[in-house]
């Protein structure tokens, strides 16, 4: 019995043994990378890119799409405004928990921006406000319509991530890792519309449709509580309740995807 209860005991010391020789050598540092229970926030700036988009507009005598749509953002050139004011750039807000030291879960928003090429020459599709049926190229100027989303194309979006360590120094106070994940959210713009025959717009903000996303990026933890980041996300956009004009009846709706570059800088604690 005593035999027995020897065997096994140095079995277990050589089980152990070979974990500790076959673990990886980031998984025993802790220091900055020991990130459970802590949280963090970050902000930071954002171009975007979008594919093109049937925009389809509807109301009382008049049902018409324009097809395949150009637009692009309309990022504020850089001076004080990006220090003074967070509602002028594109920037990016978020609200995180590590729920582990390798995963955690967040809250924020990305104010994105939207704006309709112009000029440019689209298929005009269906009656317009004078009842006129439309198969046609048109030149999309301010006459006919203007579209936009530039207050912003909100996305406000939950995320879950994963942190993968690539490196870290030896007093573990500074680290680089691989950050990724899936995103979910709505869509709470302020469009702006202008349409043929119609003065007014419709600048209320309001939930517009939803999203989805996948994003990857390079973090650097520096001094254990901020961090760098540079992240690319790619995503869907539906809106099919989009406001035109304070007319209820009046309405637009849309999808496409996009792709966001963002730069930021956080803080955990």
């Amino acid at each position: 019995m005593k035999k027995i209860v020897l065997i096994m005991l140095l079995m277990a010391l050589g089980l152990q043994a070979q974990e500790a020789t076959t673990e990886s050598p980031l998984a025993k540092k802790k220091g900055v990378l020991n990130k459970k229970g802590s949280i963090f926030a970050y902000w930071g700036y954002n171009r975007s890119a979008y594919t093109d988009s049937d925009i389809h507009f509807k109301g009382k005598g008049y049902d018409y799409t324009l097809r395949d749509t150009a637009a692009s953002d309309r990022q504020s050139p850089f001076s004080m405004v990006y220090l003074t004011s967070g509602t002028i750039p594109q920037f990016n807000f978020k609200l995180g928990y590590f729920i582990s030291d390798r995963e955690s879960i967040s809250i924020g928003t990305d104010h994105m921006k939207y704006v309709v090429d112009r000029p440019q020459t689209v298929i005009i599709d269906g009656t317009d406000h004078n009842g006129n049926i439309r198969n046609e190229d048109k030149q999309q100027i301010d006459g006919f319509v203007s579209f936009e989303h530039t207050d912003g194309l909100n996305y406000v979006n939950v995320a879950y991530e994963y942190n993968l360590p690539l490196w870290v120094n030896d007093s573990e106070e500074h680290a680089l890792s691989l950050v990724f994940g899936p995103g979910v959210g709505v869509l709470f713009p302020r469009t702006n519309v202008t349409l043929e025959g119609y003065k007014s717009r419709n600048d209320k903000f309001k939930i517009a449709g939803f999203g989805v996303d996948g994003h990857a990026a390079l973090s650097f933890d520096f001094f254990k509580y901020f961090f760098v980041r540079g992240e690319t996300k790619v995503g869907f956009i539906d809106m099919p309740w989009i406001d035109t004009t304070p007319d209820s009846s009046d309405s637009a709706s849309q999808y496409f995807g996009f792709v966001e570059y963002t730069a930021m800088l956080g803080v955990r604690y």
